[in-house]
């Protein structure tokens, strides 16, 4: 039996897409096409059916869809038997029928769709989500995961508690993307910067009505006013630049890797912009203290004892500018972590965190140091460098943890895409196992993509063709014979056998190039 390849995510979609047209088949009806009932022939013409290719096209989309489930939950289960610490996401979300759904993500650490819950008519209490989330740990086996990331909402918080009494090994914190959204609505909430903005979004919206009717009426009296007035548009530049920063950290901190270590760096960053650009915001001087108090409020929920840890044990902020109270919470936590994790030695390890403070030991290599470049990963640089240490064990732990819970934002998008208003009789579990493949197959086709990722080779005789198309014939006659060339050609090709025998095989000579060759050869030989 042929084996079926699924080569792109599209499949989910294409499936989707096209279960409205069997849906409609399957209610047509049989009708007799007799020239007595022209009426049920044009009735028959209206109604939408599926062609024979069409049909094929489907059954081949289906075998590909029910192949492709079973390949994607053992790459699934492999990537969580295989990993060292996961960490949890979940977030709750309205579907198209608004009906309440939460969705659950893994990271080993990349982000896996693990599952979709339909709430039905349950309420998100603190107790409930704690239940489910607890429910989850269980049933992957809770000795592994080392962190859960949610929103900063009430009913989290009340659930994080229940689950730290549960699990002591386990860190609840909220998710750092959507601290740094709110901080930005608590400034732009000031009664000073709500005109601002106002204007703002005024001369956005106007325009937009106007180029969406074509310029067919002009643009408002309050509008061009605004748009001519140098002060508006000073006070607006002067609070972007002092914004920007803000939604930079944000753009930046979603992405699926782990981050843990810059959240400290991202809130001293906020407060060096405040102290340099404060004076030109424009709002009055209580609004400016009332900034910095909403900075530090968000700090204080946002950075936590595993945020400081993660930064002192990344090499490339070494906790340089945390201050002395920090750097003791992080030690402590350290310290706390290693008494609870299973196989870790707590001896061992704060032994080790005072050699790795002082730079003694096994890190007291230079060349260790030298290797803290913006490329390498800090999880990378402690197994690489530091792996017969224990304190690595937990290192590789912390580093690895999400910073936010964009990725389960992610998946709504995906689930908004399949569950939508075409499609709004698919059921929540059916709509869930389809976000489970297409997330999935998409992370699954990533990883191999890097995988089979070729080496960059040198091929030396396209270079000679390429330098003998561009120099014509003079470079034939440097040749004294065509023995020499003969000669010539077989070293070259000796020297890419070599550098292609552990590469994919696409540097193979093409039919085009076989031609060239075979036509230079016996150019060579009539020359010689």
């Amino acid at each position: 039996m042929e084996t079926v390849r699924l080569s792109t995510p599209s499949i989910v979609s294409s499936i989707t897409s096209t279960s409205s047209k069997l849906s409609s088949c399957s209610s047509t009806a049989s009708f007799s096409l007799g020239n007595e009932n022209k009426a049920l022939s044009s009735m028959t013409n209206f109604v939408d059916k599926l062609t024979d290719n069409e049909k094929k096209e489907l059954d081949s989309m289906l075998s590909k869809a029910i192949y492709s489930i079973e390949s994607i939950k053992v790459f699934v289960e492999n990537l969580i038997i295989g990993a060292d610490c996961l960490g949890l996401m979940c977030d709750g979300w309205s579907n198209i029928r608004n009906e309440s759904i939460i969705n659950f993500v893994i990271t080993t650490p990349k982000s896996v769709f693990y599952k979709s819950l339909p709430t039905l008519t349950q309420r998100h209490t603190g107790n409930y989500m704690a239940n489910v989330m607890i429910d989850l740990i269980e049933e992957v086996g809770p000795g592994k995961f080392y962190g859960i990331v949610t929103d900063n909402a009430a009913n989290m918080k009340k659930a994080w508690q229940e689950i730290n009494q549960k699990y002591a090994h386990i860190t609840t914190y909220g998710c750092i993307a959507h601290s740094l959204s709110l901080l930005i609505n608590d400034i732009i909430s000031l009664e000073s910067l709500k005109s601002v903005v106002k204007d703002g979004v005024a001369i956005v919206n106007n325009i937009r009505e106007d180029m969406y009717e074509r310029c067919e009426k002009d643009i408002s009296q309050r509008v061009k006013q605004l748009i001519t007035n140098d002060i508006f548009w000073d006070k607006l530049k002067n609070l972007h630049n002092f914004l920007k920063p803000i939604a930079y950290s944000i753009t930046k901190i979603e992405s699926d890797d782990p981050q843990m270590s810059v959240i400290p760096e991202i809130f001293i960053e906020i407060m060096k912009q405040y102290e340099n650009c404060i004076e030109n915001v424009p709002c009055l001087e209580f609004e400016k203290e009332t900034i910095k108090n909403k900075i530090q409020l968000r700090k204080v929920f946002s950075v936590q004892p595993i945020h400081l840890a993660a930064n002192v044990l990344d090499p490339k902020y070494f906790g340089k500018q945390l201050t002395p109270e920090e750097n003791i919470d992080a030690a402590t936590f350290i310290h706390k972590l290693s008494k609870v994790c299973v196989g870790i030695d707590e001896c061992k390890v704060m032994n080790d965190f005072a050699q790795f403070k002082v730079k003694e030991g096994i890190f007291s290599n230079s060349y260790i140091w030298d290797a803290c470049v913006e490329s390498i990963k800090p999880m990378v640089w402690w197994n690489a460098f530091c792996s017969p240490t224990e304190l690595s064990k937990l290192a590789s732990k912390i580093l690895s943890l999400p910073a936010t819970s964009a990725a389960c934002e992610r998946t709504f998008s995906t689930y908004k895409d399949i569950h939508s208003s075409k499609r709004n009789r698919l059921t929540n579990s059916r709509a869930g196992k389809i976000v489970y493949v297409k997330h999935n197959l998409k992370l699954k086709e990533e990883t191999e993509k890097q995988k089979k990722k070729p080496s960059i080779q040198r091929d030396y005789f396209k270079e000679f063709l390429n330098s003998y198309a561009e120099n014509g014939e003079d470079d034939i006659q440097n040749y004294d014979s065509g023995d020499d060339f003969i000669l010539e050609t077989e070293r070259v090709n000796e020297e890419k056998n070599k550098s292609t025998e552990s590469t994919i095989d696409d540097s193979e000579i093409s039919e085009t190039e076989e031609v060239e060759i075979n036509e230079l050869m016996n150019l060579v030989r009539r020359k010689s």
